[in-house]
Formats: C-alpha cells, structure tokens, sequence
C-alpha cells in the first residue's frame, strides 16, 4: 500500500474516534493473539483521543495467560444488545460476523479475500501484509500514541505467532514493523507468551489424536473425539505439525452442540483458509489466514444423539465414526487435488 494512503488511513481513524463517545471493539470468535494485540492498539488509540472504548469477543481464547493479562480489557459478547456506540471491527470483517447485523464504523484488517461490498468510514484492508497487528503498530506510531512493553510486548508475540516467527505468511511490511517494535519488548514477558503453561488435559487430548491419526503423503488428519473444550484442538494441532514429515494437520472434536475443526499449514503453497471453506464451507462459516483456520459445524437434528438414552453410547459412536470417515476423507481428498 502506498505510504500516502497509509498516512491518511491514520489521520481518518484519529478523526473518527475523536468523534465518537464511545467505540466498542468487536474480534473474530475464538479471537488468536493478532486479534487481541490489534483490539487492545485500538483501544489504546481511542483513549490517547479521549474516547471511551471496549472490546468484545465470543468463544474461547487459546492462550490462557493471554486472556488474564487482558481480563480487565476484555468483555465477551453475550448479544449485539452489549455493543453500545460506535462499532469496530478488528482482524475481522462483517462475514466474520453475521451475528452482529449493525454496519461498522470502522474496519480494520489484514487481506481476508473479496472486501468490495464491505461498507464502513474507515476500511483499512490490507493486501500487504500478513497480521493486523502490523497494521495497529504504524497507526500507533503515525499518531505518536504511547506504546508500553506490555502492548509491544503482545504485538510482537501476535506477528511471532501469526508468521511462526517470520517463517510464513510474512511481508516486507511485518518484518519492518517487528525490528521496529523489538526493542521496546518485554523478553521475559515474550517467553511466557510463547510457552504458557499446558494442563494435563491437553496430553490426554494428544494421545486421542495421535491413536486416530490418519496420514496421507505429507498430511495428517484426526479427532479427540468428544470434548468439553474446543480450545486444545489448535494446541494439539502445534504438536502434531512438529512430527517429521508432516506440512498440514487437521484435528476436530465434537461437544454437545457441534464439531469444531481446526487446521493449520506449514506449507507455503497451501492457503488453509480457503482449503477448508472448499470442504466445509457449505456447512459453516470459516475463519482463519493462509496458515491455519477453524470451522465449527452444528450438529443439528443429531444433538438428540447426545442427549442421552438407553441407547446414546451406541449411537454416539455410531455418530463419531460417521462424522470421522466424511470429514477425513473430504480433508484428505481436498488436499490431494488442492480443489
């Protein structure tokens, strides 16, 4: 993107929040570091104008440490009656967010695919760049908005995560961005983002994958079965991918009310988010980037399965068996023919 255009996408958005009362920041379901980083900036910039803001996010936070580090910034969104004031939309656009049928105010993101018919002040949608949170970082920057080591801290772990550390997925823009932050980095702060604390359950969880694993070439496909915790899928899938000679990993669960799939890519030739919307697009939203994606699945007239009876456990794994086999071989079928 030209710088020009750049610098006026900042001086637009100071003019915007200037001129709210009251912004309330909307991310993704199930929001990834980049989402949080890049809502936390823009509420830090709102304050910088006087301008009251919030954020808000449905689903579950992977990182755990994550989500107590920003308890007090975070509200989770109950109903689009919680929303008051302006709206924004980070790392996210209104596809994303069906259930929200306001327009936004605001809209900033990284490239997420066909942005036309998005309507918003302020859409700043970037096809340079591979984490929204690069973005946060020079709109900060342009309005000379203090940044401290904590914000710097969580936007250079979101780009480190978003890229597996500059790996994949990753522009000129993200690099420069990241030795531009780097030095105001908390790195003892930086560690414990990168390796937070595992529970046991997500072992358990580790060896159910890695007992139903089905491979195919250089990718993976599996299940943990039933769950009460749709989070470990994408832990699950980090360890999996680590395994010699695998470039893609898929992992689902199943809960009362759905199936959760998350995948992610080490293969730069491999766009997961589109991958999964050509499988599983038909059945629910997709979210994600080129490097890994989620999709949950209700479950529909088949909850009465898990409902219990004489007979659930019969049927459930009768359920399980049938989702497994439709979902692994649309999975591994996609990828063999990447269409």
């Amino acid at each position: 993107m030209i710088p020009s255009i750049r610098r006026l996408f900042s001086y637009k958005l100071k003019k915007l929040v200037s001129s709210c009362e009251m912004l309330a920041i909307v991310v993704k379901d199930d929001p990834s570091p980049d989402s949080l980083a890049s809502a936390l900036a823009l509420k830090q910039i709102a304050e910088h104008f006087h301008t009251d803001a919030k954020i808000f996010y449905r689903g579950e936070v992977q990182n755990k440490m994550l989500l107590n580090m920003m308890e007090e910034d975070l509200n989770v969104l109950h109903s689009p009656a919680d929303l008051g004031g302006e709206l924004a939309f980070v790392d996210a656009i209104p596809s994303q967010l069906k259930h929200i049928t306001r327009s936004p105010l605001i809209v900033i993101s990284q490239y997420v695919g066909d942005v036309k018919e998005i309507k918003a002040k302020l859409k700043d949608i970037r096809a340079d760049t591979g984490t929204t949170s690069s973005i946060m970082a020079e709109h900060l920057e342009r309005l000379h908005v203090a940044v401290d080591k904590q914000l710097a801290t969580q936007l250079l772990y979101a780009i480190r995560e978003r890229t597996r550390c500059l790996r994949t997925g990753v522009y000129k823009f993200d690099i420069d961005t990241y030795y531009r932050i780097f030095p105001n980095v908390d790195t003892d702060l930086l560690m414990k983002l990168e390796h937070p604390s595992v529970r046991s359950e997500t072992f358990a969880d580790l060896a159910k994958a890695i007992d139903n694993k089905m491979t195919k070439e250089t990718h993976l496909v599996t299940t943990i079965g039933y769950t009460k915790d749709m989070s470990t899928l994408s832990k699950v899938c980090d360890y999996l991918l680590d395994l010699e000679g695998i470039s893609t990993v898929l992992v689902f669960a199943i809960d009362k009310a759905k199936i959760g799939i998350y995948a992610k890519s080490k293969d730069i030739e491999v766009h997961m988010r589109n991958m999964l919307d050509k499988a599983f697009g038909m059945w629910g939203p997709v979210n994600g980037t080129p490097e890994y994606a989620s999709v949950e699945i209700p479950l529909g007239v088949f909850e009465t399965v898990l409902a219990g009876d004489i007979n659930a456990a019969k049927y459930k794994e009768l359920l399980f068996d049938s989702i497994k086999s439709v979902i692994s071989s649309k999975y591994l079928s996609m990828m063999e023919t990447g269409s």
